[in-house]
Parts: C-alpha cells; structure tokens; sequence
C-alpha cells in the first residue's frame, strides 16, 4: 500500500485493481501549455497502461513554486484532501519536481499518500540534473518499501 513507483522499474497495477486514478500538475509560471502537457503525457500513460484516470481528479497548482508548502498549494491540498474520501488509488504525476522541489515537502506527500493506502506513479524518469532527482534516485528503493 502506499508505494512510490518510477516508470523505468515498476509495473503501475502491479497485478491489483485499481479503481481510479487522480493527476496532479504544476507550473512555476501561468502557463496553461505546461499544465495541459503535463496531464496530456499522464493521460497517454495511463491510456497505455489501461489505467482509468478520473476527470474529477485532476488537480493542478499555477503560478506555484515547488517549493510552496502543501497549505499554500490548492491542488495539491485537495488531491491530499481527496485521498481520505478513498477517492482513487493510485496518483500519476509527471515528474517527481511537479510534487515537491523540497525533499522534507516531498516526505509530506508521500507519507500522506502511504498513510491512505494511496500509489504514487512517476510518469518520467527522475532527472539527475536536478538535486531532488538525484538524492531519489539514491534512495528510491528504499522508498519502494516504504
């Protein structure tokens, strides 16, 4: 329950049902072609995957920096807020740096998610270009069993 998966690694059903699934997106900048790429590649992957993604949970955070805290995040508190209706199951996003650009943020989503029995599917592979990237792609596995 609750895993963190990279989409280089990890099957997204992993043999399970899954009911429902929610995307979050998010852009530093008002951009509208950001948020609309980044649900787009999130809907191409779970199209692929036969996954069924909800349009009643998307949720999205513009302009927001990755380093806003979840209460100043509206998206993001509601995606959160939404995990304990059970509303889905499983959370696509991007990339790790649209969640959290702060690795103490991003330990808040995800024990928030694990706690709820809720997935977390990264679409893209991790970037190493970023700090975050490569701090989770060290310590990814660990987070897997988490």
């Amino acid at each position: 329950m609750g895993n963190f998966m990279n989409a280089n690694t990890d099957q997204p059903t992993r043999g399970r049902n899954v009911r429902s699934t929610a995307i979050y997106t998010r852009s530093a900048t008002v951009d509208e072609r950001s948020l609309k790429l980044q649900r787009e590649e999130c809907a191409r992957f779970a199209a692929a995957n036969r996954i069924c993604v909800s349009d009643a949970h998307i949720y999205s955070d513009a302009p927001c920096s990755g380093l806003e805290t979840i209460q100043r995040r509206s998206g993001l508190s509601a995606l959160l807020e939404a995990t304990k209706a059970k509303s889905f199951d499983m959370v696509l996003v991007e990339e790790i740096c649209r969640l959290a650009r702060d690795i103490r943020l991003l330990e808040q989503v995800f024990k928030a998610l694990h706690c709820r029995g809720v997935d977390l599917y990264i679409v893209r592979e991790l970037e190493e270009n970023y700090p975050i990237g490569t701090g989770l792609n060290q310590s990814a596995p660990f987070m897997s069993r988490w």
